[in-house]
């Protein structure tokens, strides 16, 4: 499913992928472009996104933490109050592989939108950009749930399966809105 922005453009979103790992960005943007987002700027460093940032507008930056959380939370910082309106209200998701309170409370207190811990499923990528970008009404099922016949009427199954273990609960305990 295709995460869209609620502007009514019609345009697919502009992420920013701030990664100094090349592996880890070669996966998340195959992540992106699996949720259908193709308008994909890539940086290795807070320095080298700034610069971009000038040149190519964003709906949404995820920022790798792991980098020197100094030149980070400058970047974020100078983003926050930035002339710019748009650069300083873009939504900025932090990716680390280690979260604690003192990280939480530092993008808290930098506006970050939400902290995601890496690694993480398409789907919960999917769940921080449409709460970040503002298009909740988006979240449909990428399945039809069973038993639901195709006019939304509830089908009537012979036998009722035993409920399917919940795969959600790891993945809900891997998100932190700020």
């Amino acid at each position: 499913m295709r995460v869209t922005s609620n502007t009514g453009s019609g345009r697919r979103n502009a992420v920013m992928l701030v990664e100094r790992s090349a592996f880890t960005r070669r996966l998340i943007r195959s992540l992106l472009k699996e949720l259908g987002i193709d308008n994909i700027i890539e940086a290795a460093n807070a320095t080298a996104a700034e610069q971009m940032l000038k040149l190519h507008p964003v709906d949404a930056i995820l920022l790798d933490w792991s980098q020197p959380e100094i030149e980070n939370a400058r970047m974020l910082a100078r983003l926050r109050r930035a002339d710019n309106p748009k650069t300083a209200m873009t939504p900025v998701i932090i990716t680390s592989t280690r979260v604690d309170l003192e990280l939480l409370e530092r993008a808290a207190n930098l506006n970050a939108s939400s902290v995601l811990v890496k690694p993480f499923s398409r789907t919960v990528l999917r769940s921080h950009l449409l709460a970040a970008l503002g298009d909740l009404d988006a979240q449909v099922p990428e399945t039809p749930l069973p038993g639901i016949a195709q006019d939304d009427t509830p089908a009537l199954p012979d036998v009722v399966p035993p409920p399917a273990p919940r795969q959600a609960a790891l993945e809900d305990s891997e998100i932190f809105y700020l």
